[in-house]
């Protein structure tokens, strides 16, 4: 983030973003796991336990790629912040 706090409001929605997907990838993982105990002990031959394991594995991996599209989303409060700021800027530049 450096000394630039322009970057805060990115750096927050990144990381709640980053654990609502921390959160989702939880819930998948253990839910496989816990069907995939019982199915093993109850005849599920250990081949197909694992194909499905790596296959979960794989999906999370995936949800969490989808951080590198991360965009900030801008709203319209933002925005007309932005505008002031500039339109403050430019007119102390006229009397420089």
């Amino acid at each position: 983030m450096v000394d630039n706090l322009d970057h805060l409001p990115l750096a927050i929605g990144l990381s709640r973003s980053t654990k609502s997907i921390i959160r989702q990838d939880l819930w998948m993982s253990l839910g496989m796991v816990a069907f995939l105990v019982p199915a093993t002990i109850l005849g599920l031959n250990i081949g197909p336990a694992v194909a499905l394991h790596e296959g979960n594995t794989l999906a999370v991996v995936f949800n969490v790629l989808r951080l590198l599209a991360y965009k900030q989303e801008t709203s319209f409060a933002s925005q007309s912040f932005n505008a002031n700021a500039f339109a403050s800027k430019s007119a102390m530049s006229c009397f420089i």
